[in-house]
């Protein structure tokens, strides 16, 4: 839970969660329910100023950490959107209208499944062994798919007696589906 936010960046993010809603056919209680903000900030270009919001959405045991921006001022030198008002905070419907549309501006996908196909992470990591056909992976990080908006878990391992040959599986935590690759190792 934030603690203090400066009163311009409260106002946002309770214009990001309707725009949200909005925008992603999400209710506002599924909104409440799956997803915790955790940082907010000002981005200040050439063109304007956006918002960035970052957060965690929790379905069931999985989290995916991710961030959001969009375009709350545009700047009077700029040529983008010349219908919108210059040098001033946009309104909610002017911000939906640029979403997806500039640079400074994104707000993923979000599958509206609140269910897993996997009861916990050992058991979504096991599938994924068996589908990868190795003997063990060590889970990576879980992500918000850019096309579908599922969670995705990757999970990784290095053939043994084999130099530079790694493997990385993923899996979808809401259809099941797998994937996995044979991949050069990564040096952390």
């Amino acid at each position: 839970m934030i603690n203090y936010v400066h009163p311009i960046l409260a106002l946002h993010i309770l214009k990001y969660g309707n725009l949200y809603c909005s925008i992603k056919n999400l209710s506002p209680a599924f909104f409440e329910e799956h997803f915790k903000i955790s940082n907010t900030r000002l981005n200040y270009w050439n063109d304007g100023i956006s918002f960035s919001v970052c957060y965690e959405l929790k379905i069931g045991w999985a989290i995916a950490y991710n961030c959001d921006s969009f375009q709350i001022l545009f700047s009077e030198n700029t040529s983008k959107f010349s219908s919108l008002p210059r040098n001033s905070l946009l309104n909610f419907e002017q911000i939906e209208t640029t979403v997806g549309k500039t640079y400074s501006s994104r707000i993923d996908t979000i599958s509206i499944n609140p269910e897993l196909k996997f009861a916990t992470l050992e058991i979504a990591l096991n599938t994924l062994i068996q589908a990868a056909k190795v003997n063990t992976l060590c889970n990576g990080r879980i992500f918000i798919n850019d096309t579908s908006g599922n969670l995705i878990m990757e999970a990784y391992g290095e053939y043994a007696d084999e130099f530079n040959s790694c493997i990385q599986g993923k899996i979808d935590l809401i259809s099941g589906i797998t994937e996995s690759a044979d991949i050069a190792c990564r040096i952390n």
